[in-house]
């Protein structure tokens, strides 16, 4: 090999092996919500965003439907957050008044047991946030939060009693 593509092949390996060393440890996923503020409250989730990432509307003691996109690292790690941003609203004959536009930053639980999945938003009384991310939905029995915090959802008692007795059975 002559003197100059030496270099030239050192500097190319050198290239490839940072490149592989940038792969984007990022992945995509959707974003919902769950309000679980009571029809008492009558407050209505009208809209959210993490990190920038829309979401959408939640009416009192309901989930909002799946909206995309939002990039979350493919391994959680300590430290993980994410900046919520939301605003409340009212059915046209409650005349009670709309609380203010309201932000938070909320740590992310550990997902590294099952891998990531959809990014959860959980929207409880008093401003309280909480997020989930799980591949699960919040009625699964391996929904990643105890079943105070998932009320008014309860665990499916069908899926959990099918797991019980299919151990083999993962999700």
């Amino acid at each position: 090999m002559s003197l100059w593509k030496k270099p030239l092949m050192g500097l190319l390996c050198a290239g490839t092996m940072a490149l592989a060393a940038c792969e984007d440890p990022m992945t995509i996923a959707s974003i919902t919500g769950y309000n679980h503020n009571t029809e008492a409250l009558g407050l209505h989730v009208q809209g959210f965003s993490v990190d920038d990432a829309s979401g959408s509307n939640a009416e009192p003691e309901g989930g909002a439907g799946a909206t995309c996109c939002v990039q979350i690292p493919k391994r959680w790690h300590p430290g993980l957050q994410a900046k919520v941003k939301w605003s409340y609203s009212r059915l046209a004959n409650d005349k009670r008044p709309i609380p203010p536009p309201r932000e938070a930053t909320v740590g992310i639980p550990d997902y590294n047991a099952r891998g990531p999945g959809s990014l959860q938003v959980h929207f409880y009384p008093d401003d309280k946030i909480k997020i989930v991310i799980s591949s699960l939905g919040i009625e699964h029995p391996y929904y990643p939060m105890s079943e105070t915090d998932k009320r008014p959802w309860q665990t499916s008692k069908e899926r959990l009693e099918y797991l019980r007795a299919n151990p083999e059975q993962k999700d």
